[in-house]
């Protein structure tokens, strides 16, 4: 069982991201406004163990496969939108950054973002996003909920996260990501290699998805700023909510593949 926790987990937008449930109610005795807990619950039998953490690494990878398919469909998305636009004008040469991006961490990632934001993005007004409409609301559809959101995946992607791995209900260890990068780790005194393992690889899980939490919010961020800087009509098109379609709806059909029974 993968559960997402802690104070950000509630206001996070409802995407199919890795093998995760969210679990508001799921907290540390210490947790910080900005931390996130992430806790991977596994069976006392060892081969169960390792394939369900097996499972969760695929999910993981679903998710950022679909994430390399983002670009694509901004591209096949602008050609519906401009049609008689060249192709070169629409290009843009961070798409190879989008598409490949999983080699940087996910708080370079997530500075990255913001500083597409405040640096190469369009008039705030042609993005919809302003410190007013960030706080307006945190209901899907509402004006402001898009700006709250994006702030949300910012703060997951690089605040502090408390990974934990529990065996049976029982915390068998658990590490500790800062803010400063480093990484903290505890365990049960005499736990076997196995269960230093298992542990290993639930952190692993756990760090690719804030990968692809911070990617989602590059591409979201860098596709509004396409879309907007193309000279598309305000009134006609807001460009911020454009992007995060193109990708929820990316992250949704890579999620309806892997559960459809045919």
């Amino acid at each position: 069982m993968f559960e997402l926790g802690g104070a950000l987990a509630p206001a996070l937008p409802e995407l199919a991201v890795g093998p995760w449930r969210r679990a508001p109610g799921l907290v540390a005795f210490d947790t910080g406004p900005l931390e996130s807990v992430w806790r991977v619950g596994l069976a006392s039998d060892l081969a169960a163990s390792r394939t369900a953490l097996a499972d969760g690494e695929r999910s993981v990878a679903r998710t950022h496969a679909a994430l390399d398919d983002a670009p694509r469909r901004l591209e096949r998305a602008l050609e519906q939108l401009l049609p008689d636009l060249p192709p070169a004008a629409r290009s843009d040469p961070a798409d190879a950054d989008l598409a490949g991006s999983r080699a940087s961490s996910p708080g370079s990632e997530a500075r990255d973002a913001a500083s597409s934001l405040r640096f190469a993005s369009p008039p705030e007004s042609r993005l919809a996003w302003s410190s007013a409409d960030r706080e307006a609301s945190r209901v899907p559809g509402e004006p402001g909920w898009l700006g709250g959101a994006l702030d949300r995946i910012a703060d997951l992607a690089r605040g502090r996260a408390r990974i934990e791995t529990r065996v049976d209900g029982a915390l068998v260890a658990h590490s500790l990501m800062t803010l400063s990068g480093d990484t903290q780790v505890w365990a049960v005194p005499r736990l076997s290699l196995a269960g230093a393992q298992l542990h290993a690889r639930s952190v692993a899980i756990a760090v690719r998805t804030r990968h692809a939490w911070a990617r989602i919010l590059t591409l979201v961020v860098r596709g509004g700023a396409r879309i907007a800087a193309l000279g598309l009509p305000a009134a006609a098109i807001a460009a911020l909510p454009v992007a995060w379609r193109i990708v929820r709806d990316a992250l949704r059909e890579a999620n309806d593949r892997r559960t459809d029974p045919a």
